[in-house]
């Protein structure tokens, strides 16, 4: 299950260059892959959180109460927040910086960027859900959210890099991994429930 997996993210991420490359050329792909520098950027710090946060959250969930679910949802709720601000913080600086780092020739990247930064944001949020289901050994589950997303990325993607060109590529891979955190948190949930809705949240 966990090469399917990985399978199902390599359609929902890398298809696009080829996709782009294969409709507009590589120089397409070049300032795609200029624009995804700055998503790199959020991916090295959601995975370094995710590397502190799973055996952080393995110990609460081996001794779950009311309280330790508390604590785990308002602090998931406070990275998620951060995450969200943080890869659009890096997509501002990304838009008004590539040309003084790459060169005019990269320009065209900007467009890109904040699509990209944004969309990884969502890549680390769906992370701290699908811990959840890693915890409860039933990967065959990810199968039914990657593969599928992964699918609808390569058919969405096509479809609007051959309408809008290279940025539809982005708008594809933002809508994908916003699609797969809404999976992960519903299938999470279902695996084990957590408190996502308790008006105690942050009030204790």
């Amino acid at each position: 299950p966990i090469s399917l997996h990985k399978l199902g993210g390599w359609l929902g991420d890398l298809s696009s260059r080829l996709i782009i490359a294969s409709i507009i050329g590589s120089a397409a792909v070049a300032a795609y892959g200029i624009a995804a520098i700055f998503g790199m950027i959020v991916i090295m710090v959601q995975d370094a959180f995710n590397k502190a946060f799973v055996p952080f959250l393995f110990e609460k969930l081996d001794n779950i109460d009311n309280l330790n679910r508390i604590k785990l949802v308002r602090l998931t709720y406070l990275y998620n927040l951060f995450i969200l601000i943080f890869g659009i913080s890096v997509g501002f600086v990304g838009y008004y910086a590539v040309e003084l780092l790459f060169g005019d020739a990269y320009s065209s990247s900007k467009d890109y960027i904040m699509w990209l930064t944004v969309a990884y944001a969502f890549n680390g949020m769906y992370k701290t859900h699908v811990n959840y289901i890693f915890y409860s050994k039933k990967t065959y589950l990810l199968l039914y959210i990657t593969l599928s997303t992964g699918v609808i990325n390569v058919i969405l993607s096509y479809i609007l890099v051959s309408t809008y060109g290279p940025i539809g590529a982005a708008q594809s891979l933002l809508f994908v991994f916003i699609s797969t955190y809404i999976l992960a948190w519903y299938v999470g949930n279902r695996v084990i429930s957590m408190p996502w809705f308790s008006k105690n949240i942050f009030i204790n």
